[in-house]
């Protein structure tokens, strides 16, 4: 049963034992039977303020996690947005050494052209 549940039933078994008490107490019954009512009512009062306790104990520790996953959640969104800005720089970084090498290609076939035909020109 769950605990707000179980509230409940106590605060209603606690309005019924102070009925009970009173209405002991204004037939004037036995003094017994109102000091039984008394303890049943005292303790159904601890019970409930037990009950009490832990519920806000709970909420407590709840909302203590979800601060810490919260707190974790931006972490890993911070880390998540470096991974990405990090991956545009290597992109950015490959890209350029692509060019770096495809114009230094082309220019060794440009050299390799001039010297062919240096040579051409030295046996003709």
């Amino acid at each position: 049963m769950e605990k707000e549940e179980m509230e409940e039933e106590l605060t209603e078994k606690i309005e019924a034992l102070q009925r009970e008490l009173g209405q002991a107490r204004a037939g004037a019954g036995d003094s017994r039977q109102v000091e039984e009512l008394k303890k049943d009512l005292c303790r159904a009062q601890e019970e409930l303020k037990d009950l009490r306790a832990e519920r806000q104990s709970q909420e407590v520790a709840g909302r203590l996690r979800e601060r810490e996953l919260e707190k974790q959640l931006r972490a890993e969104t911070d880390r998540g947005r470096g991974l990405e800005q990090q991956n545009v720089q290597l992109q950015k970084t490959l890209q350029q050494l692509r060019q770096d090498c495809e114009d230094a290609s082309k220019a060794r076939g440009v050299g390799t052209g001039l010297r062919r035909w240096r040579l051409r020109g030295l046996e003709g």
